[in-house]
């Protein structure tokens, strides 16, 4: 089961990084009141290379 699609734009060129952050599922708030489903996301990158990498 595929939940989504993620597409990652580079706009510089950077060694490592981190983002997070949450989002809404539902456009708007359920009629009861509640905030619908959050998708929570934490993205950590390094160019470094690591001694047990195999690529």
């Amino acid at each position: 089961t595929t939940l989504g699609r993620v597409t990652i734009q580079i706009d510089k060129v950077v060694t490592e990084g981190i983002f997070s952050g949450f989002f809404n599922l539902n456009h708007d708030a359920n009629r009861d009141g509640s905030s619908g489903r959050k998708l929570e996301i934490e993205i950590l990158w390094s160019n470094r290379e690591r001694p047990n990498d195999s690529l």
